[in-house]
C-alpha cells in the first residue's frame, strides 16, 4: 500500500483548507476582539503554508508522472 497521496486526495485537502482559510479571514474582519483577531491571523498563516504544501505535492505529482510517461516511451 502506498504512503504517497494521490492527486484526488491533494485536490480535497487544498479545497477543504482553502475554506478553513475563508472562514477564518471572515472571523478575523468580523470579531471586534483584538486577541481573536490575532490568534486567527496565526491560523490563517498556517492553513496558507499547508494550502501551498499540497499545492506543491500536486505540482510534484505532476511532474513525476509526466517524467515516468517520458521514459516509458523514450
Amino acid at each position: 500500500m502506498s504512503k504517497q497521496a494521490t492527486f484526488k486526495q491533494l485536490i480535497l485537502f487544498s479545497i477543504l483548507f482553502g475554506l478553513m482559510v475563508l472562514s477564518s479571514c471572515a472571523t478575523a474582519i468580523l470579531t471586534p476582539h483584538t486577541f481573536v483577531r490575532v490568534m486567527n491571523l496565526v491560523v490563517i498563516v498556517a492553513l496558507s503554508m499547508a494550502v501551498g504544501a499540497f499545492i506543491r505535492e500536486m505540482f510534484l505529482i505532476k511532474a513525476k508522472k509526466q517524467s515516468s510517461g517520458n521514459d516509458q516511451q523514450g
